[in-house]
């Protein structure tokens, strides 16, 4: 799996973990260009084309605390995914069977990462699951 694929992967647990910290960033960013006071305090006056906002930028700033749910749920989820079946991709071996990995290495052989084989210098890819450790094959 290319990086790109696996940024793109983690972008909805990601914007999940971050959306309500959105509106918080928003509320601050109208409030100090107004001049007005956004605090979780209470709600305060803030007049805009001649609309009072307060209620609703003091509504988008309470939507930070919504972020104690949704940022260690997202982090759990990420885990999970990273480490486990959802994230996991091991390559088929051909029977079904993965070997045991119990073959001694010689000189110039290495395991193969998908399915436990030996893979030998002048070998392209594994010869039981085709696995070469490229991500673009």
């Amino acid at each position: 799996m290319t990086l790109r694929a696996k940024l793109i992967g983690y972008l909805p647990f990601v914007l999940w973990m971050f959306w309500p910290v959105i509106p918080v960033v928003i509320a601050g960013v109208i409030a100090s260009s107004c001049g007005c006071r956004l605090d979780e305090g209470g709600i305060h006056r803030c007049v805009v084309f001649g609309k009072d906002i307060g209620g609703t930028l003091y509504k988008m700033e309470m939507m930070g605390w919504f972020a104690l749910l949704t940022f260690p749920s997202g982090l759990a989820v990420l885990v999970f995914h990273q480490r486990g079946p959802i994230g996991r991709s091991h390559a088929p071996s051909q029977d079904g069977e993965r070997p045991k990995g119990t073959e001694p290495f010689g000189k110039d052989e290495f395991r193969c990462l998908g399915c436990g084989g030996v893979i030998r210098r002048e070998d392209k890819a594994c010869r039981i699951c085709g696995w070469s450790g490229n991500d673009d094959a």
